[in-house]
């Protein structure tokens, strides 16, 4: 493993210190589970983008959609 050097603000590593003392956890594992949840998920902007896109779309009914 390698050793990453972040500089964060004093807010930031305040919200932390208050996430880590309710998770009973240390502010290392809730910045590396945040970044591997950004990585896993980060597609995401790619989905609100095709929402946003489709938004003023039609619905199809129910029927239109499951009939034979």
């Amino acid at each position: 493993m390698r050793t990453l050097s972040v500089k964060l603000d004093d807010y930031v590593v305040d919200l932390l210190n208050k996430e880590a003392k309710l998770r009973k956890s240390t502010r290392m594992e809730l910045i590396r589970a945040s970044i591997l949840d950004f990585l896993i998920n980060k597609d995401d902007a790619a989905d609100l983008a095709y929402i946003e896109k489709h938004r003023e779309d039609e619905l199809l009914s129910f029927e239109e959609v499951f009939e034979d």
